[in-house]
């Protein structure tokens, strides 16, 4: 069969137009779907600016709840600090009454630049009155220790005799400074 010019022509018409009607569908339906996303996107972008918007208005009422938080949590700590210092010095108050009433448990002789012997529990006693205060003490100046446990009279072994029972009545240190005029003062911290 023999084709004609004329019905190529036709065949490729319809070609051409279908090749056109695809292509304006294929157009029509990307319009759509663009359409469609971009309606979406504005959708996205709407509900992005309203939650935005939305947290800022929660980040405004929460800020200064935080603030307000801070403060109170600040005042807590000052008190809490407080209460602490308050029990430590009831602690080192204990201390102190537990150590008058065993002073005559643990004593040492010592020897004052009068000549006199005595016993360290009176002196004792005397200091631990005096940390009660939360004052320090004047140790006796020229005071040797004459205990039979030393094998020399010196300020030095009285100091360490004294320091000694002190530790031991009150579980820690005291400690002893020199003062403007030349004479040593004993402290409990």
């Amino acid at each position: 069969m023999a084709s004609s010019p004329d019905s190529k022509r036709k065949l490729m018409d319809a070609a051409e137009a279908l090749v056109k009607a695809a292509v304006s569908e294929t157009e029509a339906t990307a319009v759509s779907h663009g359409r469609a996303t971009v309606a979406s996107l504005e959708s996205i972008s709407k509900s992005v600016s309203e939650l935005h918007v939305s947290n800022d208005g929660k980040l405004n009422l929460i800020l200064p709840l935080l603030a307000e938080m801070v403060i109170s949590l600040k005042g807590m700590n000052s008190k809490m600090e407080q209460q602490v210092n308050i029990l430590q010095e009831e602690a080192k108050r204990r201390k102190i009454e537990f150590a008058l009433q065993h002073t005559e448990r643990q004593n040492f002789d010592y020897r004052q630049d009068s000549g006199y012997n005595n016993k360290s529990n009176s002196l004792v006693t005397d200091i631990l009155w005096s940390f009660l205060k939360g004052n320090g003490y004047y140790l006796p100046s020229g005071a040797r220790s004459t205990s039979r446990n030393t094998c020399e009279s010196t300020p030095e072994n009285f100091r360490a005799a004294l320091i000694s029972q002190l530790e031991n009545l009150l579980g820690s240190k005291p400690r002893i400074t020199d003062a403007a005029d030349g004479r040593q003062i004993i402290w409990y911290e």
